[in-house]
């Protein structure tokens, strides 16, 4: 994964992860660490809600260049019939 330049975050509800990846050596191969003491400093709820993992997704996820939904109105000039109608489609 380093060689294609993809972070690789590791996340853990324990408040020692960090540190305990710290001292195996196995934190010089991760972009970040997100752990039990980030949930606490950010007020997120423990297990089993997934706030913990979604924070860290959202932190480290990669922002499309271009989105891949967008949507569109009806076509045609003015109000079309069913004004208001949105059409999603797939870029």
């Amino acid at each position: 994964m380093r060689a294609l330049r993809v972070p690789c975050v590791a996340v853990s509800a324990s408040r020692h992860a960090r540190t305990l990846l710290a001292s195996t050596g196995l934190d010089r191969f991760l972009a970040d660490v997100v752990d039990g003491g980030d949930a606490a400093r950010l007020a997120l709820p423990g297990k089993p809600d997934p706030a913990l993992f979604l924070h860290a997704a959202a932190s480290w996820a990669p922002v499309p260049a271009t989105p891949p939904w967008s949507r569109t109105r009806s076509p045609g000039c003015g109000r079309p019939a069913g004004a208001g109608e949105e059409r999603w489609f797939r870029l």
